[in-house]
């Protein structure tokens, strides 16, 4: 769920809430979009279970420029 000052994720075992400060950067790479926290925790969206990744492709870069941070765009990268 997307906030207006945080993402909340939520499964079958626990809620949690990633406030928008907390994030050092995202990026996106072919396959998945990643959020990469202050802490040392990285939070992974795959794009194979996204309805729109174009959708939240937008909606990530304006939060970007809105709390600004850095937008990756690394849909090239490849495990070497």
């Amino acid at each position: 769920m997307f906030n207006e000052d945080n993402i909340e994720v939520i499964n079958s075992k626990a809620e949690t809430k990633y406030l928008h400060q907390n994030f050092d950067y995202i990026s996106e790479t072919h396959d998945n979009f990643f959020i990469k926290l202050k802490t040392i925790s990285m939070l992974t969206f795959p794009k194979n279970q996204i309805e729109n990744s174009n959708e939240l492709r937008d909606y990530f870069q304006k939060l970007c420029a809105q709390i600004k941070i850095e937008y990756i765009d690394d849909k090239n990268w490849t495990w070497k």
